[in-house]
């Protein structure tokens, strides 16, 4: 589980998160749509369909964080 995402905010809508992948442990970041993010971390939502642009190694194995994750709901809501 990934517990630790930096965010940061990119052109038209979309976010950057960074951090270490949960199997490797080697940095990567991904560019992905803000409501999805918001719909990932906030709400709890399904990894899959919160990022259905992203191939499954990098949604199940890089992005996978859950509730422990420090991509706190303020940093995102504060983009919406």
């Amino acid at each position: 589980m990934n517990s630790s995402l930096d965010l940061c905010e990119e052109p038209g809508d979309r976010v950057r998160l960074s951090g270490r992948c949960v199997v490797t442990g080697k940095p990567y970041s991904l560019v992905v749509p803000l409501n999805g993010a918001i719909g990932y971390f906030e709400c709890g939502g399904n990894i899959a369909e919160a990022f259905p642009d992203l191939p499954k190694p990098e949604r199940e194995h890089r992005l996978r964080a859950g509730p422990n994750c420090s991509v706190r709901r303020p940093q995102i809501a504060a983009l919406a």
